[in-house]
């Protein structure tokens, strides 16, 4: 329902199911893709629009429930979002991302959308997921983003024997630089299978106990 009097949305939609590449006509550049099922619900103006959703693939992609502020001021727009993903593969709803398969909370609060520009708080604390060839057991990071510079405060990551460490800053745009220090820990080279590559398959994974002392120290 839209109020053109004081330009006020309310909307409650149930999705059963969506094909979102009918949504593409409104943001070609999504390459948006597959369909969802769930519930979208929004409520307020343009400069204070609060929403909730819920979706869901329907092509064995997982589900993503997010909700949040948003404040529709172009280069200022402003966002108060959280996000919790189950098994979520980005690449089911749309061709510019890479496989994954995400579990867990990833939280954004701030203005602006462009490296340059954006002044954020990011969050995320991900458990049994995987990014492209990436996979991870945990993974816990809060990041800043300010006059284009990436403040990484915390980066921690447990991976099948392996676990790093890292923070600093990094320079998102011409200009400007940083200094990221890290640090990692494997309990063999087995570890690291993924990353070497190679044709050994004589190298066995970290026993269980291991990775449960791994698990128990982060």
């Amino acid at each position: 329902e839209w109020n053109a009097a004081n330009e006020r949305l309310a909307a409650d939609a149930r999705l059963a199911p969506l094909s979102l590449a009918s949504v593409n006509g409104f943001a070609p550049a999504a390459r948006l893709r597959g369909a969802v099922t769930g519930r979208v619900r929004a409520e307020g103006t343009t400069r204070d629009l609060r929403f909730a959703t819920t979706l869901r693939s329907t092509a064995n992609g997982g589900a993503i429930d997010a909700r949040g502020t948003v404040a529709l001021r172009g280069s200022r727009t402003r966002y108060n979002v959280v996000a919790v993903a189950d098994e979520l593969d980005a690449s089911a709803f749309t061709r510019r991302a890479p496989s994954t398969r995400l579990t867990g909370t990833i939280a954004a609060r701030g203005s602006g959308l462009s490296p340059a520009t954006a002044r954020a708080d990011v969050r995320a604390d991900l458990t049994g997921s995987r990014y492209d060839t990436l996979q991870v057991e945990r993974l816990s990071a809060r990041l800043g983003v300010a006059d284009g510079v990436a403040r990484l405060d915390t980066l921690r990551v447990l991976a099948s024997g392996a676990r790093a460490e890292a923070g600093g800053s990094l320079g998102l745009v011409a200009g400007r630089s940083g200094t990221l220090r890290f640090a990692a820990a494997v309990d063999s080279l087995g570890a690291l299978r993924s990353w070497l590559g190679g044709r050994d398959t004589g190298l066995a994974a970290p026993p269980a106990a291991s990775r449960r002392a791994l698990l128990a120290a982060a």
